[in-house]
């Protein structure tokens, strides 16, 4: 976390996602945002709440990744 506002996502794609082109990025179940890398930066966070976040891989074919959930407080 940077302030009570502003937080950066970092994740490690696993070996077998090298067709991954972009991770979409999903706070409190609402789509904030995608990226073509590794990391997310969200300064769009209410100041003094938790939230769940919810990355999904998606591939060059549109396929989806089971989608994996971390809460950041």
């Amino acid at each position: 976390m940077y302030s009570s506002t502003a937080a950066e996502l970092f994740w490690v794609r696993a070996i077998e996602d090298a067709d991954v082109v972009s991770t979409e990025v999903i706070r409190d179940g609402i789509v904030i945002g995608t990226s073509p890398g590794n990391s997310y930066f969200d300064d769009t966070r209410a100041e003094g709440v938790g939230h769940v976040y919810t990355l999904v891989a998606i591939d060059a074919l549109g396929s989806r990744s089971e989608p994996a959930t971390i809460a950041v407080p």
